[in-house]
């Protein structure tokens, strides 16, 4: 088991511990060997089902001894198809034209103003 250091207590995590947002973001970016976004904790305490404590509405706190096994694997996401759902090309003509219509393709399309 990997030691978790915890700035706030000044010592290693304990199982009765509460973690915050960033701390669990923490611990589970040093299992997994990769940076874990803060954001991203919310959709991995729904993923795998663990406990919310909220003391106040606007804080969350999760348990340290759910949290300490937790390990992100490295993946990719879905490949595309070769054949493409109807859904899919729909998508697919959606960004195309929002990537023609972007900053970077206005600034190529800009006129130079002739005084």
């Amino acid at each position: 088991m990997t030691d978790h250091w915890s700035d706030r207590f000044k010592r290693n995590f304990y199982n009765g511990d509460l973690l915050l947002p960033a701390e669990v973001a923490e611990v589970i970016s040093v299992n997994s060997d990769k940076i874990i976004s803060r954001r991203y904790v919310s959709d991995l305490a729904t993923l795998y089902d663990l406990e919310r404590i909220k003391p106040y509405p606007t804080v969350v706190l999760y348990k340290y001894e759910q949290i300490k096994d937790i390990k992100v694997a490295n993946r990719r996401g879905r490949r595309a198809r070769a054949n493409p759902s109807p859904n899919a090309l729909r998508q697919r003509e959606f960004k195309a034209r929002r990537r023609d219509r972007g900053p970077a393709a206005q600034e190529n399309n800009k006129v130079p103003l002739q005084v």
